[in-house]
């Protein structure tokens, strides 16, 4: 299974000072230019549970030598990669999970948590993070 990677755009700062989570998933984690990231930021790329299933312990990740070095195919899970649009402004200690795709110009508030799209120039704030206004 191919690992994640993370791309960081021009001029961007504080994005080494955030925390990548992810557990052999292949989610990618793409910033783009000019944003602003304080500190604290953490991105989930997966290490999600199933609960659609008898148990929501991630058997197959903990116990793969044990199970001959294979896992169980669906766990843990991943929405899928995060996009973080160019000029967007990420207050601290900020939570972002799989999946989530945040516009352009977007700011997000200090201790949020995102679990859904973040359109271009929208302001979000809260746990979970919900859109508080348009920049503009």
């Amino acid at each position: 299974m191919e690992r994640s990677s993370v791309a960081v755009g021009r001029f961007t700062y504080g994005h080494d000072r955030m925390t990548v989570r992810q557990w052999k998933e292949s989610a990618n984690l793409r910033i783009g230019d000019f944003c602003s990231v304080a500190k604290g930021l953490t991105v989930f790329l997966g290490g999600g549970h199933r609960t659609d299933w008898i148990t929501t312990f991630p058997f197959g990740h903990i116990f793969a030598e044990e199970l001959g070095g294979t896992g169980i195919v669906g766990h843990p899970t991943t929405r899928g990669g995060v996009t973080i649009g160019s000029d967007v402004w990420i207050a601290s200690n900020v939570t972002i999970f799989s999946g989530v795709a945040t516009g352009d110009g977007a700011v997000i508030g200090g201790n949020a948590t995102v679990t859904r799209d973040v359109g271009p120039f929208e302001g979000w704030a809260g746990n979970p993070a919900r859109k508080i206004r348009d920049r503009f």
